[in-house]
């Protein structure tokens, strides 16, 4: 057995073990700054591989006017009448948005389609999207969201309240400290909602460190770093920090990608809510 799959078997057991001891189930956000970032394969490889250890889980597509997670999947797609459109019309409810991923028992899909019309998305509001995180929190064991840097949009703020954490996700663009920046601003003066997703930053192998220093000790910021190497992961979690190279575990079944899954489940307990469990 090659290290990937020693990798991959370490790492399953582990979710098992965590959730065998009574560990909550949680809603998790990555927040894409940039088009490209690797937020919706970040997204389907976690859902997937949670998926398998018997929980249901749902990959929600956020990016309402770009969906693609169904393209990570064979033979899925989004039919019209359980497409996010028709929800936000008031024309469907939402148990019927639910749609089975091909060949996973457990793993459900809800988006909009690539054919809606923008009008039609533009639908969405706070109070519809607010009564569609309830429902899927309510039915599935975990939500996986993909969500858009759209700071302005109320639903940007509605879909981050919901999440036990978020993600934000670097690529290699000069203007994703800015955005991080940007974000972090705009959540302190308008949610409560940033303590939750200003925990980490995944981002591919930068030279900006000095940005990512910059932005921990301005906003406190408890997972926020960046190394132009990962050399011992669990010594990293140990002082608290996180570094995940997004570029290659979001490709691949790294061991990186892995440590992410096990560092999300594990760090919440059962009665947590929100926020650090």
């Amino acid at each position: 057995m090659d290290f990937l799959n020693r990798t991959k078997k370490i790492i399953e057991y582990n979710v098992e073990k965590i959730q065998s001891e009574s560990y909550f189930c949680s809603n998790f956000g990555f927040v894409s700054l940039l088009n490209g970032a690797g937020t919706s394969t970040l997204a389907a490889n976690t859902a997937s591989l949670l998926s398998k250890q018997e929980k249901k889980v749902l990959l929600l597509d956020a990016n309402f006017h770009q969906p693609n997670l169904f393209y990570f999947f064979d033979g899925l797609e989004v039919p019209e009448n359980q497409s996010l459109s028709m929800y936000f019309a008031n024309k469907i409810e939402e148990k019927e948005l639910n749609i089975r991923v091909p060949g996973h028992e457990n793993l459900w899909l809800i988006s909009t389609s690539p054919k809606d019309r923008v009008d039609k998305i533009l639908q969405a509001n706070e109070d519809n999207l607010g009564r569609l995180m309830e429902y899927v929190s309510e039915t599935f064991d975990f939500v996986i969201a993909d969500i858009p840097f759209l700071p302005m949009s109320e639903w940007f703020i509605e879909i981050l309240e919901r999440m036990d954490k978020s993600i934000i996700v670097w690529d290699e663009q000069n203007d994703c400290g800015y955005k991080t920046v940007q974000m972090l601003e705009f959540l302190d003066s308008h949610s409560d909602c940033v303590n939750m997703v200003k925990n980490v930053v995944i981002n591919k192998r930068t030279k900006r460190a000095y940005e990512l220093d910059k932005i921990k000790k301005e906003f406190n910021c408890n997972y926020v770093c960046s190394l132009p190497h990962i050399d011992d992961m669990d010594e990293l979690k140990a002082a608290g920090e996180l570094i995940i190279d997004s570029g290659k575990m979001s490709r691949a079944y790294g061991k990186e990608f892995y440590h992410m899954v096990d560092y999300l489940l594990s760090n919440h307990k059962t009665g947590s809510s929100g926020g650090e469990g």
